[in-house]
């Protein structure tokens, strides 16, 4: 038997048991051989484990290379996360992206300061194409920087090391939009359905089984 087919047998049940969730955030590359219920449930244990409140859908699923599916920490979980660790974002630039005294107007970026109550700050830059916009659009992908600035800034000072989708290559998947905002669902678990990018939706999540 393949290790992969040994990983199937192993997750029989929608709702994982902690062990498995928590091995699972060990190794999370077998998230590719879960079934959607317990893919819900997975993403529901993990919220917890990081004290984000999973109903809030804090997490994404964005398919990576070679069809392995990447955890994604959406703006509901990096808000929660700055309120949870009483950390400040200060805006440090924003503005056409400036490469030596070459200045690229096709490139707009924000540069952010993330800071922490004990006094540790970090510097951490977003950027976004804004070629050929104009008017709401040109707006929009401003407003979009700046998400994705104290996003990124935010889940790298909480040393999470998650990607962005750009850098999973989430671009290029035809269609694909990321959502960087997050609606809130009633506060039942029979509400949140975490979200996966083209794929049919996730059943709804489900508090751990209790062992």
């Amino acid at each position: 038997m393949t290790a992969k087919a040994d990983a199937v047998q192993k997750y029989t049940d929608d709702i994982l048991t902690k062990e498995q969730a928590e091995e699972l955030m060990m190794n999370p590359t077998n998230l590719g051989i879960l079934t959607m219920a317990q893919r819900a449930s997975f993403l529901w244990q993990y919220a917890e484990a990081l004290g984000v409140d999973p109903k809030t859908k804090p997490f994404d699923l964005i398919p990576g290379q070679n069809g392995k599916l990447i955890i994604y920490a959406n703006r509901a979980c990096s808000d929660q996360l700055r309120q949870k660790h009483k950390l400040t974002i200060q805006e440090l630039y924003s503005g056409p992206l400036q490469v030596g005294d070459e200045i690229r107007k096709d490139v707009w970026i924000t540069k952010v300061r993330v800071s922490s109550p004990d006094g540790r700050s970090e510097d951490h830059v977003g950027g976004v194409g804004v070629d050929g916009l104009v008017g709401e659009s040109y707006a929009n992908a401003i407003m979009k920087c700046a998400t994705k600035a104290t996003r990124r800034a935010t889940i790298a000072f909480c040393g999470l090391g998650m990607l962005d989708e750009t850098e999973v290559g989430f671009a290029a998947a035809p269609g694909a939009q990321p959502t960087l905002t997050a609606a809130l669902p009633e506060a039942t678990p029979q509400a949140v359905q975490p979200k996966i990018i083209s794929a049919k939706p996730l059943p709804a999540a489900a508090p751990p089984a209790k062992v």
